[in-house]
């Protein structure tokens, strides 16, 4: 049996939406007759909070060797305060990488899963100590990624150099790099045309198992839901406040609308909210439980999500996590980005509707359009359409493992 030892901080079941894409692939490989072995950050972990409802994901692992973080909130604030570039080598999470592994036997195959970035530096060690093919994964650009507000890590001048040197290095010995996005591989490919043939998709998925066999809801409130954080590079602000003027301009079917929100958030983000507690249709539940959230998502009528505001088509690569729960879901998508994003290219005319940041007049249009069809009753409209196999964890498990058996054979990188 083919032994994988998978080297992530994320890994269930800490609730994080880098965690849940690894536990569904750790799932499938060892459906499909992998035998793996994690080394992960101990529980509790940092902002990687424990859901006692993702337990039974990493319970076919063969052996889970945990490593305890040398981290503390308030001395991270104060360092983020102060000094906010000392977490940026390459994170708050770098005691992990500083560990010495003596329990575990070498592997068929190393392979690691990134954000956060330590995990890639354990990686690296491990395969200096063992000489073991390795499989890298990077779920957001390293090194590469944008320098202003992005989902991936904006580095300070120093971290950055540190991090292209590390980035380089870890490519350069890594038996194939993946990313999540074709956007992701395209820049990547004009910084290191060197080592393009070492990289692979490797998508975010959903769980086959858990796609939405539930009717749509017509009997209660038109039900537009947004799941997932609101962090410090993430703003609600257009989202609510074109919210607020659709309602007031439309104050005949208001009380039958409402609009949910779950998950956590910036003080920044709550103090925005706490401007429209007055308008009984915005609801926030705060954070919620992963089975709560797909009970959530499962009621909705429409799912919405937010991208980050990147005005680089270049580095507009990112492809949510949380869209893979919408699509198991099997729910109509609104997202709110950019024309030139990674999420665009994947919504537009195919899961929903896409609408430009600041653009509220077409949102509007949407909001409208929605309430149009939810009293028409309209199922079809409110489902997935076009097929979502391609985002699969089983489909592309399968796909994954051709991969993997290819490195371990020695079959030369693709040319």
């Amino acid at each position: 049996m083919l032994r994988i030892l998978l080297v992530s901080i994320a890994f269930p079941p800490k609730s994080d939406p880098e965690s849940l894409q690894v536990g569904r692939y750790t799932k499938y490989l060892i459906r499909n007759g992998c035998e793996i072995e994690v080394i992960t950050s101990s529980n509790p972990t940092l902002y990687m909070e424990s859901d006692p409802n993702l337990e039974n994901i990493s319970e076919n692992v063969t052996a889970i060797y945990p490593i305890r973080l040398f981290e503390n909130r308030y001395l991270n604030f104060l360092i983020r305060k102060t000094f906010p570039s000392l977490l940026q080598y390459p994170d708050s999470k770098w005691s992990f990488y500083f560990r010495n592994i003596t329990k575990v036997r070498k592997p068929d195959l190393l392979y690691s899963r990134s954000y956060p970035l330590s995990s890639t530096l354990l990686a690296l060690k491990l395969k200096k100590k063992w000489g073991c093919p390795w499989l890298l994964h990077l779920s957001d650009p390293w090194a590469l990624s944008y320098e202003g507000d992005s989902p991936a890590t904006d580095f300070k001048a120093r971290p950055r150099e540190w991090n292209k040197k590390r980035e380089r290095e870890c490519f350069a010995i890594a038996d194939r790099i993946s990313f999540t996005s074709t956007k992701t591989i395209e820049l990547y490919n004009r910084k290191y045309p060197e080592f393009s043939n070492k990289f692979i998709l490797t998508p975010n998925v959903f769980d086959e198992e858990s796609v939405n066999t539930r009717r749509v809801k017509f009997s209660e409130k038109l039900n537009i839901v947004y799941t997932g954080g609101f962090g410090e590079k993430r703003d609600p602000t257009f989202y609510l406040e074109t919210i607020d003027e659709f309602l007031k301009e439309n104050p005949e079917i208001a009380k039958e609308m409402v609009f949910l929100f779950t998950g956590p958030m910036t003080r920044k983000n709550k103090l925005i909210f706490n401007k429209f507690n007055h308008i009984d249709q915005i609801i926030h539940l705060g954070v919620v439980s992963y089975n709560s959230m797909l009970e959530q998502q499962r009621d909705a009528n429409v799912l919405v999500n937010i991208d980050t505001d990147i005005l680089s088509s270049e580095h507009s690569v990112f492809f949510p996590s949380k869209l893979l729960e919408y699509f198991a879901s099997n729910r109509r998508i609104l997202t709110i980005g950019n024309d030139h994003s990674m999420t665009n290219a994947i919504i537009q005319g195919r899961y929903g509707d896409c609408v430009e940041f600041n653009d509220a007049q077409a949102l509007k249009l949407c909001f409208k359009n929605y309430w149009e069809k939810f009293k028409a009753k309209d199922e079809l409209f409110f489902t997935l359409k076009h097929s979502i196999e391609e985002y699969g964890a089983d489909f592309n498990s399968k796909i994954l493992l051709k991969e993997i058996n290819n490195i371990i054979r020695g079959v030369p990188d693709r040319t």
